[in-house]
């Protein structure tokens, strides 16, 4: 507290605490926005994830954290009954359909709180693609976001696609990493060998959920056409297409499908190479990862991506679903140790912009400046 001033009372709102990159996003800044100036609470509209108890221990929680699948009418309930209670001088919603509910619950009381939400990925891409009923999810999103004071989200791009849905009230604030937990004090050597790896192997790393839209089977493709020698892809997730890629991959020594691993920045610094070939993002926090170790990076030319990687100063952009010139540039890498490396160190200065410190001090000042 500053100057007698009271804290700042921040209720975070939150699908769950799964496996994602955006839930990861939102235990950074929950877990380190500053005591001494704002009071965090957290609420689960959907049930609790497996990263539930990475929350610090004195950020109270509230709603359904003992369900295991969504209850809209009880969520709506309880939510309006928490703000009601903790009466927070700022709302931060995070995934869209904490972002609805929170919207709907809102409405529904005369308290001047302000609502803040955050948008993390792609409103045409996901709804138009994937989501069953999109058209009309989309219009009830885009609904809730215009309900709001404001919306970040983490990409130039994304900020540029929620003004063309006339929601003009959107900043940027980029996604923030731990980096000097991720970068590690182990050597690529040390990490070959604590994970079975052999030295003289050249590593390609895919990370990510297996779903169609991160392209594995663009990767697993353009692997098999590789015109090159002594490699092995380490594909490093679980998805629905799990099943998929085993069976592509069967039998064949230059795949090595590891599933979901707790550590998978360990596999990324142990790798030559980090291939992403999504269909569209937000703003990966595996590309991050890489850089800040130190691993050079292929990934899609779409969305967010191109304000991490420079094609041609610190990795390599390839168009989506084009899977020769992902081949191409694997072998561009493979063949070319000397500018890889010029690559890595680029990105490892690069990386240093994305702290945890840098992108919660932006909300704490955004927090401050709406209350």
């Amino acid at each position: 507290m500053v100057g007698g001033m009271e804290k700042i009372k921040v209720l975070a709102v939150i699908d769950h605490l799964g496996k994602g990159g955006a839930e990861r996003q939102f235990i950074n800044l929950v877990n380190n926005l500053s005591k001494e100036n704002f009071e965090s609470h957290v609420f689960i509209t959907e049930r609790p994830g497996e990263r539930f108890n990475e929350l610090s221990s004195d950020i109270k929680t509230y709603g359904l954290i003992r369900s295991h699948r969504r209850k809209t009418l009880d969520t709506l309930k309880l939510l309006r009954k928490t703000i009601v209670d903790i009466k927070p001088s700022i709302i931060q919603s995070w995934l869209d359909y904490s972002t609805f509910v929170t919207a709907l619950a809102l409405k529904t009381t005369s308290l001047k709180t302000k609502f803040v939400a955050s948008h993390r990925t792609s409103i045409e891409e996901l709804y138009n693609t994937e989501v069953s009923f999109g058209k009309i999810k989309k219009r009830l999103l885009i609904w809730a976001y215009k309900q709001a004071y404001c919306v970040t989200t983490n990409s130039k791009v994304l900020v540029e696609q929620l003004h063309s849905y006339g929601i003009t009230r959107a900043g940027l604030i980029y996604n923030g990493l731990d980096l000097v937990k991720h970068a590690g004090t182990s050597s690529r050597g040390e990490l070959r060998k604590k994970l079975g790896l052999v030295d003289s192997i050249f590593y390609i790393s895919f990370v990510g959920a297996l779903v169609e839209r991160k392209g594995i089977r663009h990767l697993v493709q353009a692997i098999k056409s590789l015109n090159r020698h002594n490699f092995k892809a380490l594909i490093i997730g679980d998805g629905p297409l799990r099943d998929t890629v085993n069976e592509l991959t069967r039998d064949d020594e230059r795949f090595s499908v590891v599933g979901h691993h707790p550590n998978a920045i360990e596999y990324i610094k142990a790798s030559n190479l980090l291939v992403l070939p999504s269909f569209y993002e937000g703003l990966p926090n595996v590309i991050i990862e890489a850089m800040a170790v130190g691993t050079p990076v292929i990934a899609t030319n779409i969305y967010g991506i191109p304000e991490l990687i420079e094609d041609g100063i610190n990795g390599l952009l390839v168009p989506v679903k084009d899977s020769k010139s992902i081949t191409n540039a694997i072998e561009f890498i493979y063949d070319n140790p000397a500018i890889a490396e010029i690559y890595a160190e680029a990105s490892r200065k690069r990386s240093q912009f994305f702290s945890i410190d840098r992108m919660v001090k932006e909300y704490e000042e955004l927090y401050s400046g709406l209350s």
